[in-house]
């Protein structure tokens, strides 16, 4: 007689199974269904100085996915609109990024920007959108389905660390929520990449391979707190110092008054090329946050070397690996 736990899992092998021949049926359109370069890169920014590196470098090899988020978006609008068109003749796919968290604030900004994109024939700028929560998903595709903004039906969607796609059960639960392609967890490690590319091969996912990762999101803004209010008075150099005098730069969201706190070093996967260039259907990310744009510049020029196998020295003098060699337990 059989276990019951056996009997329980060869339940779940079945889900997994039938999961993946319906996202198999749905891949007929697009990109999706193919495999990609060996590595595939993607990039997010947070400043127009970093933008304007990026898109210097994609001139000369390309980059799969540019994200932007909200508000440097708004200002390209208001500033740089020939910035944008510029992004899709490089062959870049431009996709608006959500915020972190999606409060009512959010979804107002939010349904503003989207508003003004569609007044003044932006929408088709934008490819796809990267979510980082349900609340976003479920935003867009309520707005979808009205008949002003029926475009956004054919837009892609890319899930962010925030959506967390742990396992592959996880993975597809999100490909049938509408998900396109899935950016996988911080904290993974090499192995678990490698159990979820037996798990689900050919299917598209996206790590994050360099980039100063968020510590803690806060409502409460350390300048309000500190000193005064400096909404409206543009970027400003914030950190916080631990005893050992470790700066951890702090991201600050005047729109909805928030704060991001960041690691003191940044993730970098360089060293890592080789084992991450066994997956083909991996993208790459970048991820810029408090970079210039000079340093935007060589890091995404020297990570576009690795897979020719290149040799090159890393601008960071300080880096971490984050749990990718040894996992998180």
């Amino acid at each position: 007689k059989r276990h019951s736990g056996e009997k329980g899992a060869e339940a779940f092998e079945v889900r997994v199974r039938q999961s993946r021949m319906q996202v198999s049926e749905r891949q007929g359109k697009g990109d999706e269904g193919k495999r990609l370069p060996q590595n595939a890169l993607t990039v997010s920014v947070t400043t127009y100085e970093q933008l304007r590196a990026v898109c210097a470098c994609a001139e000369r090899r390309p980059i799969r996915r540019l994200y932007v988020p909200q508000p440097l978006f708004r200002t390209l609008m208001r500033e740089h609109p020939g910035e944008l068109k510029k992004i899709g003749s490089r062959d870049m796919a431009c996709y608006l990024a959500f915020p972190a968290i999606m409060r009512e604030g959010e979804k107002r900004a939010a349904g503003e920007l989207l508003a003004q994109c569609r007044q003044n024939g932006m929408l088709d700028q934008i490819d796809g959108f990267l979510v980082n929560n349900l609340e976003s998903l479920a935003f867009l595709q309520r707005l979808s389905k009205s008949p002003e903004y029926e475009s956004l039906r054919g837009k892609k969607l890319q899930s962010d660390y925030g959506l967390y796609a742990f396992n592959a059960e996880a993975y597809m639960f999100l490909k049938e929520l509408g998900i396109d392609a899935v950016t996988l967890p911080l904290e993974w490690s090499r192995h678990e990449l490698a159990a979820f590319e037996a798990a689900l091969p050919q299917q598209e996912a996206e790590l994050v391979v360099y980039g100063y990762l968020p510590l803690m999101e806060t409502a409460n803004c350390i300048y309000k707190t500190m000193k005064r209010c400096r909404h409206g008075e543009g970027k400003q150099d914030l950190y916080l110092s631990d005893r050992y005098q470790k700066r951890f730069y702090v991201l600050t969201d005047c729109e909805n008054c928030k704060n991001t706190i960041l690691n003191s070093v940044p993730l970098s996967l360089h060293k890592e090329a080789e084992t991450l260039g066994r997956y083909g259907n991996l993208c790459c990310r970048l991820r810029f946050t408090v970079e210039s744009g000079r340093q935007t510049q060589e890091l995404t020029e020297q990570f576009m070397r690795l897979p020719g196998g290149e040799q090159t020295t890393f601008p960071p003098k300080e880096f971490t690996t984050g749990h990718f060699r040894k996992g998180v337990l």
